[in-house]
């Protein structure tokens, strides 16, 4: 049976109770097993209210909506089809104030606490949770008494009088075609693949005015709004990023602001409560609206702890798009929601629609990317663009956790390539350092360069085993053939002659005839 079918012909009651498994009737009431979690004896009571209505309520605490989600329902289900509106009306209000004072007696008792010594975590949490919650439902019980307030405008008639000397207005970009600025870009991938710090690296380059990956980026403030890494674990991110990118620190740090809402519930929207309720935009909300002044690029990371609502509901969806997109227009910024996708989508890329929940995801933002793996390699796909032509697929690496693209996807900036060669450059000083000479050998093996050069602790992981040692070998022989490193000769004490490899830049005197050279250990 369908919603329509359930919604127009069944008893509130009967239908909740069809949809519940060991069910038992006791009266009027019935007990059943709660399919919101693991029951092993029926904790579920069920039973009609005065005016019709199903009462849910669930002994282990779970929450209505999640007991009616399991089983296919909606908090609307649990009215009759005949209640008036008042009646709606009336048992909403008296719902609301219920929760309110209960949310105002936990800030009473927090109060109580905290004057005895000093709130644990779970209960400063919990004190801002409630505060948060009474701000709420007193805005949705003026809301609720509220007639005399003109509704506002949903349809605007715009003047034609100029149309036929209209022009496209120019669309200015955080990171070009990326993100927009004025406008919401979903950026998706599945959990550890690495959005959060490709999200970062970007942020960093556009921080400084730098290209990033060859797209050109608009040089302005950044706010990152951390919701899901805690600050310690950002901080040590854009460290990274900036030693490895080579990044300008003081340009990149005076224009980058890190929010962090992991210590408490942050959510920037949360549903409303009762029947068709609106969703609720947050105090988190309103401090990221006051917080974006001057921002340029704004990075929320991420979705599914930003938007605390059905993700499925395309109207709560909608709103909640809208609102960062509001932010965006005000401030004239980029705004980046940072989307955990599905990896069974992920593994798709060619549906070119990669998020869970409701289509209102993917059709209420202008530009949409989707950091995913294909054939062995991890690509930035650009799958909806609708301000300018999507940009290529770029393909990146992850060394020690920094993004890098790969070579030969870019025309300037970092690449794996000149990585690994600022690496060897490194780890080359750090033998010299340690009076290690490197043998001239790139073949694999007890004597070679590579095994010469591994004992060290500046030897990046990335060229250890056989496939590193491939490539710390293909690195080596570029700064060879580009004049970074040379071979010379020289004698051991039994006057064997032996040739290493030498870093250029720190030799003080120009090589000299093997004769000349002095007769040195191994």
């Amino acid at each position: 049976m369908n919603k329509t079918a359930i919604h127009n012909h069944g008893e509130p009651l009967s239908v909740v109770v069809s949809r519940m498994k060991g069910v038992k009737q006791h009266g009027d009431s019935f007990m059943a097993v709660c399919p919101a979690h693991q029951d092993k004896s029926p904790s579920l009571s069920l039973s009609r209210a005065g005016d019709g209505r199903a009462l849910v309520h669930c002994f282990a605490g779970c929450d209505p909506r999640d007991v009616l989600g399991a089983v296919g329902l909606e908090m609307r289900d649990l009215f009759p089809e005949n209640m008036s509106q008042d009646q709606r009306r009336e048992f909403r209000r008296i719902k609301l104030e219920h929760e309110r004072d209960s949310e105002r007696l936990i800030i009473e008792i927090a109060k109580a606490e905290a004057e005895a010594g000093a709130l644990s975590e779970e209960s400063t949490a919990r004190l801002a949770l409630a505060r948060e919650r009474v701000y709420q439902l007193d805005h949705q019980l003026i809301e609720l008494g509220s007639v005399a307030t003109p509704p506002r405008l949903a349809l605007l008639e715009v003047k034609l009088d100029d149309v036929m000397s209209a022009s496209p207005d120019v669309v200015h970009y955080a990171v070009k075609p990326l993100m927009p600025r004025r406008h919401v870009t979903l950026f998706g991938g599945h959990g550890g693949i690495g959005k959060s710090s490709l999200a970062l690296a970007i942020s960093a380059h556009v921080a400084c005015g730098l290209p990033f990956a060859g797209l050109e980026v608009e040089q302005s403030p950044v706010l990152f709004v951390s919701l899901e890494d805690e600050a310690s674990i950002v901080r040590l991110r854009l460290r990274s990023i900036i030693e490895a990118y080579g990044l300008p620190v003081e340009r990149v740090l005076n224009s980058f602001r890190l929010l962090d809402g992991t210590q408490t519930i942050t959510a920037l929207m949360t549903e409303g409560d009762g029947f068709s309720a609106q969703p609720v935009f947050t105090q988190a909300y309103r401090e990221l609206e006051a917080g974006a002044h001057g921002a340029g690029l704004i990075v929320i990371d991420n979705a599914s702890d930003a938007f605390d609502a059905n993700e499925n509901s395309r109207r709560m969806v909608r709103a909640f798009v809208r609102g960062l997109a509001d932010i965006a227009r005000k401030h004239n910024a980029a705004v980046v929601l940072l989307a955990h996708i599905d990896k069974n989508a992920a593994r798709d890329g060619a549906r070119g629609n990669n998020y869970s929940g409701s289509t209102a995801w993917h059709n209420s933002a202008r530009s949409r990317l989707a950091l995913m793996e294909q054939d062995g390699r991890i690509l930035l796909v650009h799958e909806k663009a609708n301000l300018s032509a999507r940009a290529e697929p770029m393909a990146f690496l992850f060394v020690d956790g920094v993004p890098v693209p790969e070579a030969g996807t870019q025309a300037e900036g970092l690449t794996t390539e000149n990585f690994d060669h600022a690496e060897i450059i490194r780890v080359f000083k750090a033998a010299n350092d340690a009076g290690i000479k490197v043998p001239a050998n790139l073949n694999p093996g007890a004597h070679s360069a590579m095994k010469a050069l591994e004992s060290l602790p500046e030897y990046n992981r990335v060229f250890r085993g056989k496939q590193g040692g491939k490539r710390a070998s293909l690195a080596i022989t570029t700064l060879i053939r580009i004049g970074r490193v040379r071979r010379i000769k020289y004698k051991t004490q039994y006057r064997k002659i032996r040739e290493l490899f030498e870093l250029v830049e720190l030799s003080e005197t120009p090589a000299v005839p093997l004769e000349n050279v002095p007769i040195s250990s191994v």
